[in-house]
């Protein structure tokens, strides 16, 4: 069994594909969920997971929110000195069109 961001790719595929479109990679359908997911988790102009996702693209964005990756792990700097992902994306975690 395939697992996406903690949940079932079969389980996930299925329902993205139903919306998006059935001709959808597993990439483009983690793609698809991972913004999708971000539309509940940040704010509208929620600079801090925008400069996440386009860092990491919005998949690797949401695995390292959902699986609490260090900043180490996480590997990309912020764009504003002083003020890493880590301590601004930990507020996130309670919060836990698809082509971007």
């Amino acid at each position: 069994m395939t697992i996406m961001f903690g949940l079932a790719e079969s389980v996930v595929a299925p329902l993205v594909r139903a919306i998006a479109g059935a001709e959808l990679t597993t990439s483009e359908v983690e793609d698809c969920f991972a913004r999708a997911s971000w539309t509940g988790i940040a704010e509208p102009g929620d600079r801090t997971a925008g400069e996440l996702v386009a860092a990491l693209g919005a998949a690797t964005a949401l695995t390292t929110v959902v699986e609490h990756w260090s900043v180490e792990r996480t590997g990309k700097p912020s764009r504003r000195p002083g003020r890493p992902f880590r301590s601004r994306r930990s507020r996130r975690r309670p919060t836990a069109g698809c082509r971007g």
